[in-house]
């Protein structure tokens, strides 16, 4: 028997505390391929703790996997000495995580170990923050983020409210990996509670988080006078009651919420793949901004990490913005805020993924401030925020941002952040509003300060054990023998980040962590970045040129996708 099909039947033979798991278990019976994808490894920490699909199965989320992996989690904090002070749970409006976070909280209170567990559903920075507030020694928060309706996922966040670095996961990961995922003891959660192993995160925690978001803002009379028009979806998901009191509190008096989006609904309905990036998940908030004349579409993922805008054009019809506009946007605006109040730190710091657009670091050196660039991941730039904390020297951090949506404005929540984003970005429209000028002619002004770059990103979805295995392969044939040129372009050299790399600026050290991930260079300065995502069985390619105008780095970019995407399939 191999060691996929003795899984499977360790798993049907044991007490699975779910009928539902056991009766997946039966259906599946004699289906060879159905079960290999089960049960052929166990789910890993990728770029943000676990994600998969939700179902039965060691390479599944369920309770199984849950539980095993929270009793990891127990012995590691009670090993740092961090028992009484305990982990922070979140959790979204995901099939399952309401379930899976109690499940948490039980498992960490039979060992011994406080839970303090959020009453109802909470966005990803909100844990963040409760994690630093409560001084716990961990959080968790149970979300798949942006995925669709059938995969779930955990994330592990240190004491400093920063998602596990690359060294304490594969820590954590060497604890579970000794657990008998069928001998985790859960207490009882009315026991627990009795017993003040789980107690409940209390509101003020929330409060002090709107505050802190409030607190960024440099021109808050523009909410109540520019008479702006915003259009809101949260996609179902944590955003709404944080936005709406935030721009509640600040006079935004026409504020439309997507009516279709906006209960919690873990299937997504109208919105299949809750990713804002998405074009097609903006279709219902874009409607409602037409109907209502809207100055600005803004939309947060279910757990509220990630931002996405689209800006009303003088046509009347809308634009959405990339991660990386709306990246350069937001830390041109912080960093030009600060600088006219005085307050932009002279060895000031400023943080992007390597693939994000290097039109960021022009941005920065603009200001007189540092770009450092980080592996994809905001666990990448919390290591670096611990940097600037073991020194004193917190205020130095001024944004951070990655390519996909994901920005960090302020350094009192260590992850990404879209609810401080799309208050911000409501700022930054109102401001602009009341100057008679809208976010398109502000992106303008940027590409021609610095000249116009152009960035695209294309996914290769690689499903199952399969696809796992191709990646692998597109990897290796990469490394052995690379283009020699991209659309007529020159390859002049590869960067290989898999023993690690020298990246200049990195706080605490001068090499990024080692991962499978090549870039390219080309003759013209272009970059071509290919890597498989951390956390999703998908192969990302990553393209980014500068040109002198708007159509030239259009055609430049396209040509370029093309070229790459035939030479990985």
């Amino acid at each position: 028997m191999t060691d996929y099909q003795s899984r499977y039947a360790a798993w049907r033979a044991a007490d699975l505390k779910d009928a539902s798991l056991k009766q997946e278990l039966e259906r599946i019976a004699g289906q060879d391929d159905e079960i290999y994808d089960r049960f052929y490894k166990h789910l890993k920490f990728g770029t943000a703790g676990l994600r998969g699909l939700l179902g039965a199965g060691t390479n599944r989320m369920n309770i199984i996997t849950v539980g095993r992996a929270v009793a990891g989690l127990a012995a590691h904090v009670k090993a740092e000495g961090g028992a009484e002070r305990g982990v922070a749970i979140a959790y979204d409006n995901r099939i399952g995580s309401e379930l899976f976070a109690r499940r948490c909280a039980s498992v960490l209170a039979a060992a011994g170990v406080r839970a303090h567990l959020f009453s109802y559903m909470a966005a990803t920075p909100i844990l963040s923050f409760a994690v630093r507030q409560l001084g716990c020694a961990a959080g968790i928060v149970i979300t798949a983020s942006h995925n669709p309706a059938e995969y779930n996922g955990l994330k592990v966040y240190g004491p400093d409210g920063g998602q596990l670095d690359t060294e304490d996961s594969a820590a954590l990961y060497t604890i579970i990996e000794s657990i008998d995922p069928f001998s985790v003891a859960a207490m009882e959660l009315e026991e627990a509670l009795s017993a003040g192993l789980i107690v409940p995160v209390p509101d003020a925690v929330i409060d002090r988080y709107l505050e802190a978001v409030k607190g960024l803002l440099t021109a808050p009379e523009a909410f109540e006078a520019s008479g702006l028009r915003v259009v809101y979806t949260p996609l179902y998901g944590t955003g709404l009651a944080p936005v709406e009191r935030l721009l509640g509190d600040l006079g935004l008096s026409q504020l439309y919420v997507v009516p279709e989006q906006r209960e919690p609904d873990g299937h997504f309905p109208t919105a299949p793949y809750p990713n804002p990036e998405a074009p097609a998940a903006l279709t219902l908030a874009l409607e409602l901004a037409r109907a209502q004349s809207a100055d600005l579409v803004v939309a947060t993922d279910p757990d509220a990490d990630r931002l996405s805008v689209a800006v009303r054009r003088e046509d009347g019809d809308y634009i959405q913005l990339s991660g990386n506009q709306m990246g350069c946007l937001l830390f041109d605006y912080m960093a030009d805020a600060l600088k006219r109040a005085g307050r932009l730190p002279e060895d000031g710091i400023a943080i992007r993924s390597v693939v994000s657009t290097p039109m960021f670091d022009a941005v920065a050196a603009h200001y007189g401030l540092t770009p450092i660039a980080v592996l994809t991941g905001f666990k990448n730039v919390a290591t670096q925020l611990k940097e600037l904390d073991k020194a004193g020297e917190t205020h130095r951090f001024v944004f951070a941002f990655e390519e996909s949506n994901g920005f960090m404005p302020g350094a009192f929540v260590r992850d990404k952040d879209g609810i401080a984003a799309a208050l911000l970005f409501t700022e930054m429209a109102a401001v602009d509003k009341m100057s008679g000028r809208t976010l398109l002619d502000r992106l303008e002004a940027l590409y021609e300060r610095f000249g116009h770059y152009a960035t695209r990103g294309h996914t290769l979805a690689l499903p199952g054990a399969e696809g796992m295995a191709r990646m692998a392969q597109i990897m290796a044939d990469l490394r052995s023998s690379p283009p020699l040129s991209l659309d007529g372009l020159r390859v002049v050299r590869v960067d290989d980040y898999a023993p690690g790399f020298a990246s200049p600026g990195l706080l605490g050290t001068n090499r990024l962590p080692p991962t499978d991930m090549l870039m390219l260079h080309l003759e013209d300065g272009s970059l071509a970045v290919v890597r498989p995502s951390g956390t999703e069985p998908k192969l990302k390619l990553y393209l980014m040129c500068k040109a002198t105008t708007a159509e030239a780095a259009a055609k430049k970019v396209d040509g370029l996708v093309k070229s790459l995407t035939a030479v990985v399939q």
